[in-house]
């Protein structure tokens, strides 16, 4: 075989390896992998500013009044712009928030941009900020939103599978490290992650809660029949807080030892469903509750002092107690006991714990709906069946216990890491062709010197 053949061999297998690069990956249209969407998708544009106008913009409130683009000209001016996100063969399947400063403060002039059918990432920096709005909401498209602080916030994802990461992202050394203080991040704050199945980790979280699955846009008293399995990690700081589960089989991960805890009392309350009404009782699948704890604490049933390394099932309370400050909110009201479900005589679990150390001490907790707990994770982690009609738990060998799953790093970082794909400054098929050209001007250049 010729010299040249064997170098023309040679590019040729480079080019094609460069192909095979760009191939889609399992992740690329969304951060799951689930979102398998068909091109070109409905509702990746706002219905005035489409693809064939000078300015292509995702869905959302861009004009003021009568002004064009006022609030659009806003919106890029104060908070960033967008980049489209392509496949590798040109189709455009999403959109990345590029924000002016590496930590954005999002306000309410965030809530211009009102998310789309594709892939929307929402990523405010480490230490970015987002809070003082009740409009934010991200459409039918698989999203991602990641920030630090948030206050005075009461904000939806989209109804497709969604990744929130809340205080990660400045921690991405020791995601499980205690918190070296006692103030919180998210607080007096709520977010609806709406239907699909989605995902959650919260750092630092006081006052405030998540939903994982109310309907009718996160009101405690609906389902989303469209909801599925949903997952919360609990870790550093957490006090007075509230979890709702929704519809499928969630699972709740509490970080409990990690709080720097500065406060009497801890009180969180779960719910598997709702936390008002029909909803409470409702919903399909089998919820769980993990406490990261020591797989050796102690479990103990009914009333009493609970010493340290312990954790009791106080008892459970049939009786209706609200959350008197919440009431007259359809999207935060709750109950703190949730009286006696007809039928079954289910009733509001009442836990306590307090570590073997004594620096953290929960005092009374509220469980409602929820069937499983496990102790701990890791090899020796038992789970037990909750029995809350007669207050008891039930160690269940048969039962398998749950690991947190790995927290995705790559969304902390930029969109190329994020997604496997590109942006309209870089598609991988101009790629290819370049590496393809290239390889043709060596050959060619190789072809005149021999």
């Amino acid at each position: 075989m010729s010299f040249t053949r064997i170098v023309l061999i040679l590019l040729f297998v480079l080019a094609v390896s460069s192909y095979e690069s760009m191939k889609v990956t399992p992740d690329q249209y969304s951060w799951n992998g689930k979102f398998k969407p068909t091109f070109p998708i409905e509702g990746l544009f706002d219905s005035k500013y489409n693809s064939d106008t000078d300015t292509p913009l995702p869905p959302g409130d861009w004009d003021w009044e009568d002004s064009s683009l006022a609030n659009w000209r806003n919106f890029k001016d104060n908070l960033g712009n967008f980049t489209e996100l392509f496949d590798e063969n040109g189709d455009q399947f999403g959109w990345k928030l590029v924000t002016h400063e590496t930590n954005a403060d999002w306000d309410a002039l965030g809530s211009y941009w009102e998310g789309s059918a594709g892939l929307n990432l929402a990523g405010l920096g480490p230490e970015g900020k987002i809070h003082s709005t009740g409009d934010t909401a991200f459409g039918s498209g698989p999203t991602v939103l990641s920030f630090l602080d948030a206050w005075s916030l009461d904000a939806r994802t989209s109804t497709n599978d969604d990744l929130v990461l809340i205080g990660y992202c400045n921690n991405l050394d020791d995601p499980s490290k205690r918190s070296p203080d006692g103030k919180f991040h998210f607080q007096t704050a709520t977010i609806h992650t709406l239907s699909g199945n989605d995902r959650v980790y919260v750092r630092d979280i006081g006052r405030a809660a998540i939903d994982l699955g109310n309907g009718n846009s996160g009101r405690t008293d609906t389902i989303d029949e469209n909801d599925g399995d949903d997952i919360v990690a609990i870790h550093g700081n957490s006090y007075d807080f509230r979890m709702f589960g929704g519809n499928g089989n969630d699972v709740f991960f509490w970080y409990v030892d990690e709080n720097n805890q500065e406060e009497n009392w801890l009180g969180p309350n779960f719910f598997g469903s709702g936390g008002w009404g029909d909803a409470l009782w409702g919903g399909d699948g089998t919820d769980r509750l993990v406490m990261v704890i020591p797989t050796d604490t102690t479990i103990v049933n009914g009333t009493g002092y609970t010493s340290k390394g312990t954790f009791r099932f106080v008892k459970v309370d049939g009786e209706f107690s609200s959350d008197q400050p919440t009431e007259s909110d359809l999207y935060a009201r709750y109950c703190v006991t949730c009286g006696t479900h007809e039928g079954d005589n289910r009733k509001t679990a009442i836990f306590e714990y307090r570590s073997e150390d004594e620096s953290v001490f929960t005092a009374w907790f509220y469980v409602t709906n929820i069937e499983e707990l496990q102790i701990g994770i890791g090899e020796n982690a038992k789970v037990y069946e909750i029995d809350d009609v007669n207050g008891i738990l039930n160690y269940n060998p048969d039962l398998i216990a749950l690991e947190e799953p790995e927290f995705p790093t790559n969304y902390c970082k930029d969109v190329e890491d994020d997604t496997g794909s590109t942006t309209n400054d870089g598609n991988k098929v101009s790629e290819f062709i370049k590496s393809i050209t290239f390889s043709m001007l060596i050959i060619q250049l190789i072809l005149n010197l021999i």
